[in-house]
């Protein structure tokens, strides 16, 4: 809501926002069959935002998101350096830097909500992929949902929250991802006549992260 205080001046603030995706679900069973096809993506109609009518039940049978207000904190990044320089003669200038910097309150990688355990790993990613019969089949009935069908992959079921297709936000963990990085830096100029310079450099560098990795073995 936004009010007009003058012609130059507004003063408000945004309220809270609504979308809902309705992404083309190309198999039913796990990439057994192929369900839909470039040339009909939505061969059932598209979702559409369906308010407050379905109550509990509102998208039951496919991917909800919401925002987790507390792990929104802005991540923090600080860097410093300290150079010494030298003439060893010969119009020569030998510099060695020492640069570092630390990333702290990083958001992470993992944007669901609905992981699966890693208790579960062991079983297999052929295993877990598998078709086993539905719990949800008859219950969910919308053909646009993969449990429509009498059988579902075995890792949706292992999830929390199995009855949705999925559950995500954007930072689904806290900002607690940090970086560190560490790196010597040395550099030899000489000067030659005619205008000539030579320009040697050299980097030793480490860099130690904990949000260098993506969810998919996770999500």
């Amino acid at each position: 809501m936004f009010y007009t205080l003058s012609r130059a001046t507004v003063f408000g603030r945004p309220g809270t926002g609504f979308t809902i995706d309705s992404p083309a679900i190309w198999s039913l069973d796990g990439n057994t069959t192929l369900n839909t096809q470039l040339a009909n993506p939505f061969p059932n109609g598209v979702l559409l935002p369906p308010g407050t009518s379905q109550g509990d039940r509102t998208l039951l049978g496919f991917g909800a998101g919401t925002i987790v207000r507390d792990w929104n904190r802005n991540p923090e990044y600080h860097s410093w350096n300290l150079s010494i320089q030298c003439d060893i003669g010969f119009q020569s200038v030998l510099e060695v830097n020492y640069t570092g910097s630390r990333g702290t309150h990083l958001f992470m990688p993992i944007t669901t909500l609905s992981p699966l355990d890693p208790s579960y790993w062991g079983r297999g990613r052929t295993a877990l992929n598998g078709l086993v019969p539905n719990p949800f089949f008859s219950q969910i009935t919308d053909t646009r949902s993969v449990y429509s069908q009498p059988t579902v992959q075995l890792n949706r079921l292992l999830r929390p929250m199995p009855h949705f297709a999925g559950t995500g936000s954007g930072t689904a963990e806290p900002a607690r991802g940090d970086s560190n990085y560490h790196a010597l830096q040395a550099k030899w100029e000489k000067r030659y006549s005619s205008g000539l310079t030579f320009l040697g450099h050299y980097t030793w560098s480490k860099m130690i992260g904990s949000i260098s990795h993506t969810s998919g073995n996770v999500s």
